[in-house]
This record gives C-alpha cells, sequence and structure tokens, in this order.
C-alpha cells in the first residue's frame, strides 16, 4: 500500500503550536492510513481531535485481521505546505486536525518555486524530512517512494522541442533524488525502492491533459507520438548509478559520487 503525503513546515517555528501541527499533519494524511497496519488503531490525535465520535475504534476481530498485514510501506511524494496552528474543532477530514495549510510562512516567504499546476511547490528537503518521520514512526521499515515528480511552468503551451528541454523537472528530480540518497546514507532510512512519476505524460485527474508529469513528451495531435525528454536521460543516468553506490563502503564517498553524477545536468 502507497499513501500520498506532502510534507509541512511550521508556518511560525517558534510557535510551539505550530510546531505540533507539523506532527498532527502527518497523523492526519499518513498516519490515519498507516497506524491500523502498525499499532491496530487510529493516530491519537486523531480521536482526540475529532469530535461526536465519528472516528470509529477497531474490533477484537478487526485488529487480528489487519495487524501486521504489510511487508512494506509506500509514499507517493511531490510537495509541501507551511502549517499552522488553529486550534478551532472541525467538522470533517478537511478541517478535522485543527490546522491550515499555506504557501507562505509567518514572514510571507513562499515554500518554493510553482510547478505548472496549482498545487505543486518545490521543497526538495521535504521529501527528506517525511521519510525520516515515517521511519521514526514505524520502527524504520522498508519504505518503497512510488511517486515523485513534477510539472515544468506552460509546458504545454509550448513547441515540442522546447518543451522536451525541461531543466525545471530536471532539477526537481536532481534536488529530490538527492535528499533521497542522503536520506539513506547518512540518516540510514530504510529506502528500498523510488520510481519517478512518469514514464509518460498522461491523464493527470481533474487536470486531464492539461499537464504533463512524463519524462517522455507524448504529442496527442499526433497519433501518440513519443519524445524522450531531456529528464529521460538524466534519470536513465541517475539510476544507473545506483549499483556503483552500493559498492561504496564509505558513506560519505557514495554521496559524493552520487552528487558528481547529478551535478553534470
Amino acid at each position: 500500500m502507497t499513501t500520498d503525503t506532502s510534507h509541512g513546515e511550521p508556518y511560525d517555528p517558534n510557535n510551539a503550536d505550530d510546531v505540533k501541527a507539523v506532527d498532527t499533519y502527518f497523523s492526519f494524511k499518513y498516519g490515519w492510513l498507516t497506524d491500523p497496519l502498525i499499532f491496530v488503531k487510529y493516530p491519537d490525535i486523531m480521536h482526540e481531535y475529532i469530535t461526536r465520535n465519528r472516528l470509529p475504534r477497531f474490533t477484537e476481530e478487526q485488529s487480528q485481521m489487519i495487524k501486521g498485514s504489510v511487508d512494506f510501506l509506500g509514499l507517493n511524494h511531490y510537495t509541501s505546505r507551511y502549517i499552522q496552528h488553529t486550534g478551532i474543532p472541525g467538522s470533517d477530514y478537511s478541517d478535522d486536525h485543527r490546522l491550515r495549510e499555506s504557501i507562505t510562512d509567518v514572514n510571507g516567504k513562499q515554500i518554493g518555486p510553482l510547478g505548472g499546476n496549482s498545487w505543486l511547490y518545490v521543497y526538495p528537503q521535504g521529501i527528506r524530512k517525511l521519510v525520516n518521520w515515517i521511519a521514526k514512526r514505524y520502527n524504520n521499515p522498508p519504505l518503497y517512494i512510488f511517486e515523485n515528480g513534477a510539472t515544468c511552468p506552460n509546458e504545454s503551451d509550448v513547441p515540442i522541442h522546447q518543451a522536451t528541454q525541461d531543466t525545471f523537472r530536471i532539477a526537481y528530480l536532481r534536488d529530490y533524488i538527492a535528499n533521497i540518497v542522503e536520506a539513506r546514507i547518512l540518516d540510514k532510512v530504510n529506502l528500498q525502492g523510488y520510481f519517478v512519476w512518469s514514464m509518460l505524460d498522461n491523464f493527470e485527474w481533474t487536470d486531464g491533459y492539461r499537464v504533463r508529469f512524463g519524462i517522455t513528451y507524448i504529442d496527442y495531435d499526433d497519433n501518440q507520438t513519443r519524445y524522450l525528454k531531456n529528464s529521460a536521460y538524466f534519470y536513465s543516468t541517475i539510476i544507473q548509478t545506483q549499483s556503483a553506490l552500493e559498492q561504496i563502503e564509505n558513506e560519505e564517498d557514495a554521496r559524493d559520487h552520487f552528487f558528481s553524477i547529478a551535478e553534470r545536468f
């Protein structure tokens, strides 16, 4: 099973409530679906915050059925937000967590550059922090990142020869994968795999075909003809370095080897 979760940074890092709200944010996003499989219950903060007994508790029979029913955990991750505690009791999932998401912090600083759709802001260090939270909460189980990728601004509005020069996506993948490498090598997070989203441009939920996540350009007006983007060559080069990384015993040397490859792009 994989769970889509954004990263959260405190809206005001000097406000203890905002700092705590980040953990609440993760609990409501990732913990809601994963805690039952590991701890056989929903996160305590959810029971505390969700009013009118709307969050059920598992029966003993249900507990025995789901306990330990995963061999690994999965994560889909794309973006990050600033998290601000509101303390206001909610009425459904959209506000039960008593917090507010924002793209700017208490000083008005935007969390990162905007991609090609309205919700994707680039914050590479968020993925490293998030996988560390997962590792700490669940005793460092095998973890796979099943989706991670970006849209480029105006990618569908330019000619194909320009769209395939996707430097924005390359920078995104380079910096996010670098943080994953550091989480695995330096932080000892039990990361076992990574998959970019996506091999091909495709239908993207409510965005339809308007945005493109693929490292391969699809010409929807010419029989779905495919054109490799520069990010495809970048990704090909990066994944070919992984076997070499495994052979390097010194952690710092392994990290430096990855960065030496990534910096070529």
